[in-house]
């Protein structure tokens, strides 16, 4: 029995957190029930913002008591999470890819869809980038196709009335299908789900008739029956209400594949532990090396229990956003492509071009700073350093809507000179972005931003 928690979250009246997963569905429906003015607002399967319980998170593990140390604790990526178990698949007893140097495309389909490229190369690193992410392919519609099976049998709009006038009953037939998605059924076998009280009155109601009367007027009056406030349903009937969820999954596969050479595939997440899911994969790729983990729910969960106890080879990251420093028009850099070495007029105000540290769909070494040194040819005793970020790969001037400033640093400049040297750079870590300004005297100024805050990275 698949035992995902829903996504479903309660606030109450002023916004605060009331309740999350089954807890929540149960005290909503208690509510609905009791018909009371407590106002609760219900968001069903909401993709809750991440950064809001990420920080919550990291205040409580960094809280005393907590018992844990800073310096015990490590925030990573899913996609390296993933990158680290494929790494440190032979621990386990399934086939797994070469240890020295392979590629492969990990599909996780859980809840958002995302497909990841893994490259691992002779010495031990490797390297991860995401193909694509963020689209909802698979189970949503699974339910949506049962829900219209029971609209043939009640007429249209029967589930959301029936949901309207019994929550809790609905949210159990609700986890009863659930659960039979991932039952290992056979083929010539038959699936029962039980018909909530409530529903079957409605349907009498609404046919005058009770449920096998309405069968009969239905498509499926020689293959469903209905015994013992059970549905029965041949697998047959059962398998259909995958049948766009399979479209969906195998024509977003398809879609990474024209992404990369690889011939080496592995399937993961909740819903790769569906029998009809595995099947209709291994069927319509049957030219690929696809491999789907026992418990590929757990992947990520195990990548990070890797991450964390065998962390010994080097991770590389592909940027998703494009850095650079802001510069007004006349500049050059002691380690530009040309070695150029021209003084530079900078001001702390109208800067209009970028000179770039770090592009879209670069690999990025955490750990490593990636900077733009000069000199700095003034009579002010502070400038103001500024940092862009943009989208886009290529991106040159502060003023366009594809950039936007990212942050900026308050330099105080020696008052002994009029020409300073000057280093601009960014540092990546596990969850920041550093922000590094230093001087040839040596002097350093620093600005973190946090990596999931989403003001620093908003939508372009």
């Amino acid at each position: 029995m698949q035992s995902k928690v829903p996504m479903t979250l309660l606030l109450n009246p002023d916004q605060s957190f009331c309740a999350f997963g089954y807890e929540a569905e149960d005290i909503f429906s208690e509510i609905e029930e009791k018909d009371t003015d407590d106002g609760a607002v219900n968001f069903r399967e909401e993709n809750c913002s991440q950064y809001y319980y990420f920080q919550k998170l990291t205040k409580f593990l960094h809280d005393k008591d907590a018992g844990i140390s800073v310096n015990q604790l490590t925030f990573a990526f899913e996609e390296e999470v993933i990158a680290f178990y494929c790494q440190n698949m032979h621990l386990e007893r399934h086939q797994s890819f070469p240890t020295q140097q392979y590629k492969c495309v990990v599909v996780d389909i859980g809840g958002a869809d995302v497909a990841v490229q893994i490259k691992q190369e002779k010495n031990g690193t490797f390297e991860e980038s995401i193909l694509t992410s963020g689209r909802q392919l698979g189970e949503i519609s699974v339910y949506n196709e049962f829900e219209k099976f029971m609209e043939t049998i009640g007429g249209k709009g029967i589930m959301k009335l029936f949901a309207e006038m019994d929550m809790g009953e609905y949210l159990t037939m609700s986890r009863d299908f659930e659960a039979k998605k991932y039952f290992r059924s056979k083929s010539g076998s038959i699936v029962k789900i039980r018909v909530p009280g409530r529903l079957h009155e409605l349907i009498e109601q609404k046919h005058k008739g009770d449920i096998p009367e309405a069968l009969q007027r239905t498509i499926y009056r020689e293959r469903v029956t209905y015994k013992h406030s059970m549905l029965c349903i041949p697998f047959s009937v059962f398998e259909t209400f995958f049948q766009k969820a399979i479209n969906n999954i195998t024509k977003f596969i398809e879609e990474i594949l024209t992404k990369t050479d690889t011939k080496n595939i592995i399937i993961i997440g909740r819903f790769a532990d569906c029998e009809i899911i595995q099947q209709s994969i291994l069927e319509n790729f049957k030219t690929y090396r696809v491999v789907i983990p026992p418990d590929p729910e757990f992947v990520v969960l195990k990548g990070a229990v890797y991450f964390g106890h065998i962390r010994n080879t080097t991770s590389f990251r592909v940027s998703c956003y494009s850095f650079g420093v802001g510069m007004n028009q006349q500049f050059s850099s002691m380690q530009n492509e040309d070695d150029e070495q021209i003084d530079i007029e900078a001001l702390s105000h109208g800067k209009t071009d970028i000179y770039p540290l770090v592009r879209c769909g670069e690999e990025i070494e955490l750990g490593s700073e990636y900077n733009f040194s000069h000199f700095l040819k003034t009579n002010l005793r502070e400038v103001v350093c500024e940092l862009y970020v943009s989208d886009r790969k290529y991106f040159a001037y502060t003023y366009k809507k594809d950039c936007k400033l990212l942050g900026n640093l308050l330099v105080q400049l020696p008052s002994e000179t009029n020409i300073v040297g000057i280093k601009e750079g960014i540092v990546f870590s596990d969850t920041e972005i550093i922000f590094r300004v230093t001087l040839d005297s040596g002097q350093m100024f620093e600005k973190s931003f946090d990596i999931f805050d989403e003001r620093y990275f908003p939508n372009f």
